[in-house]
Formats: structure tokens, sequence, C-alpha cells
């Protein structure tokens, strides 16, 4: 999960993660996204911006 954020997080598209990972799929890339939406959900997470 934590390659295909840091893909996501670089501009790369789903396309982009699927061709360069042919054994991931276009959903698996989507899950990892939605598992890492539910981990912080309802954290508050410092990222010193002031």
């Amino acid at each position: 999960m934590k390659i295909i954020l840091e893909w996501l997080g670089s501009g790369a598209s789903r396309k982009d993660i699927v061709q360069q990972y042919p054994h991931l799929t276009v959903e698996d890339v989507e899950q990892a996204t939605a598992f890492a939406a539910s981990s912080f959900r309802n954290d508050v997470v410092d990222v010193g911006w002031g």
C-alpha cells in the first residue's frame, strides 16, 4: 500500500501504477487508497503547517 500512495502522491495515475506493477489492478489501487483514507478517519495528523 505504501508504494501505491507514494506513486499517487507524486502525481502518477492509477493507470501509471498498473502499467508499472502489472500484478495490480485498478481496483487494487482504489482499495489501497480507500483503506488509507479509512485509517486516518477521525485522526488528527500534524503536518506542521503553522
